[in-house]
């Protein structure tokens, strides 16, 4: 009879036991179930999507530019002008009086030329071209170009560049560097500071005297420094260029002319050489200094021998530093 009471007992207790472990075993197996595969119902949860990620930005081009600063020659240079848009402002038939165009240089404030002098033919606004017409006489450029058979001239060699070498495959001509105070310099600099309106001869860099022969040229090309290679006393920017013509009569078949890339409607604005006559303008123009990249030129192939004076005015008191022995005029 006591066994039989102790099984009874034992079987209450184990049945106790169960009812008491089935909850938890049961919450377990449901708390699983939600977060690990347990089936879900049609509506009840979104399902996730991956968003395909936007394509990387390509970075911006940047104009390839050789070690000096300057802008790397490229094919379609040679050929096609820029669209400059509303940058330029061309005249319809140049040349034209500086008195018919004066009321649209009069905004120039840093403009350096004395509008009044009556050899001025304007050939573009904006940015000036101006062409000074019997600018030397015809003995006096003869005298430019004996000078450079003198020996007292310094020949520059085919490899030099305006700024450096990097510059000497675009220029085939031969250069010289003559002194300021040479008698056959004398005309060409007197005019000049009359012209830029009496400034100090301090301000003009050493004279340059070219030839081209048949076939020779300049490419593409500015003449502002870069501002990379300004210097504190070295003269500043160059603001004006005068290219003095030696030699020539406007013959289109001489070749040699002087074009401007981005200036006037296309054909671009070209200026064929006439002896005694200069052309005008100015690489960086205005009072900042920085230069105008619309004045790109070069001189086209010369089919004759051509000559050619270069001066160009500074911003500021410009060293020689070519020529020894070589002061300033006074």
């Amino acid at each position: 009879m006591r066994g039989v009471r102790l099984l009874a007992a034992a079987l209450v207790a184990a049945d106790g036991l169960q009812g008491r472990q089935t909850p938890r075993r049961a919450s377990c197996r449901v708390r699983a179930g939600a977060g690990f595969g347990a089936p879900k119902k049609a509506g009840t949860t979104k399902a996730r999507r991956k968003r395909p990620r936007p394509p990387p930005r390509a970075a911006p081009a940047r104009p390839a530019l050789d070690k000096w600063g300057l802008p790397v020659a490229e094919p379609e240079d040679e050929d096609a002008p820029r669209d400059l848009g509303a940058r330029k402002v061309s005249l319809e038939a140049p040349p034209v009086a500086v008195a018919t165009a004066g009321a649209a240089l009069a905004h120039a404030k840093a403009h350096p030329v004395d509008l009044g002098d009556p050899r001025l033919a304007v050939l573009h606004l904006d940015p000036p071209v101006y062409r000074v017409q019997g600018f030397l006489s015809t003995e006096e450029c003869a005298a430019l170009i004996a000078l450079t058979a003198s020996g007292r001239c310094r020949e520059m060699p085919k490899a030099a560049g305006t700024f450096a070498a990097g510059e000497a495959p675009r220029r085939t001509s031969t250069t010289w560097y003559a002194r300021y105070r040479e008698p056959a310099c004398a005309p060409l600099l007197r005019r000049a500071r009359a012209l830029f309106r009496g400034v100090p001869f301090a301000h003009f860099e050493e004279l340059q005297l070219a030839r081209y022969l048949p076939g020779e040229r300049f490419r593409w090309h500015e003449d502002a420094v870069p501002p990379s290679l300004l210097r504190g006393g070295d003269g500043g920017q160059r603001v004006a260029t005068l290219l003095v013509y030696l030699s020539g009569d406007g013959d289109e078949a001489q070749g040699g002319a002087t074009c401007f890339r981005d200036l006037g409607a296309p054909p671009p604005l070209r200026v064929a050489p006439v002896a005694g006559d200069a052309l005008l303008f100015f690489p960086a123009f205005h009072l900042s200094g920085r230069p105008d990249d619309r004045t790109v030129h070069a001189a086209e192939p010369a089919k004759a021998e051509k000559w050619v004076s270069q001066l160009w005015l500074h911003e500021g008191p410009y060293p020689p530093c070519i020529l020894d022995d070589n002061p300033h005029l006074e």
